[in-house]
């Protein structure tokens, strides 16, 4: 008896089905990249910078990445004085601090103040802009815009305007006001902003 051909039939046999299981491997792998990019752009999306866990007091800079994106933070002290209506000799609204966003004197009971900027974008691809503001100032103030995309080259007026109530107590109220630049790293994370 020739047992050859038995043992060609066996070693083809294993041939497939080492194959089948090359193949599965493979699959597996496959789809765990493909979950954890698909989490990881998800979490990149999600990803937010903290809230700063000390006010500024001068303007400051901050820099902040994750695998897709890098966050410029652009924080400002911010500031205003709510006082009376009935006063003499008030001046109100005026604060020219460079590096700051202080609103002056505003006086309660539903009067506003407000400061004005231009946003403009000199990176080629399109970035993120959000506006925050912390600090016992943060409820009153409010942005004519928010959460938007900046193209290069097209300037963005933004006014940031500053709220009093009725109820709003006198006095001086501090925070800041952060600017916030969402840059894509990558072409195909442009999608995801």
């Amino acid at each position: 008896m020739n047992k050859a051909p038995e043992k060609l039939e066996k070693i083809k046999n294993s041939d497939k089905s080492d194959k089948k299981v090359h193949s599965a491997v493979f699959a597996a792998i496959l789809g765990a990249a493909v979950i954890l990019l698909v989490f990881g752009g998800v979490a990149a999306m999600l990803f937010s910078p903290q809230a700063p866990k000390m006010l500024v007091n001068n303007q400051t800079l901050v820099i902040d990445e994750n695998a897709l994106f890098t966050y410029e933070i652009n924080r400002y002290p911010s500031g205003v004085q709510i006082s009376n209506v009935t006063e003499k000799n008030i001046t109100i609204g005026f604060a020219l601090t460079p590096g700051s966003i202080n609103f002056g004197v505003v006086p309660t009971g539903g009067n506003a103040g407000k400061r004005f900027i231009t946003l403009q974008n000199t990176a080629v691809k399109p970035s993120k802009i959000t506006l925050k503001a912390y600090g016992n100032i943060a409820p009153m103030v409010k942005f004519s815009d928010n959460n938007f995309l900046l193209s290069k080259d097209a300037p963005k007026p933004i006014e940031i305007i500053l709220e009093t109530k009725n109820g709003t107590l006198l006095g001086n109220y501090s925070g800041e006001i952060d600017i916030i630049v969402k840059k894509p790293k990558y072409s195909f994370a442009a999608k995801l902003l």
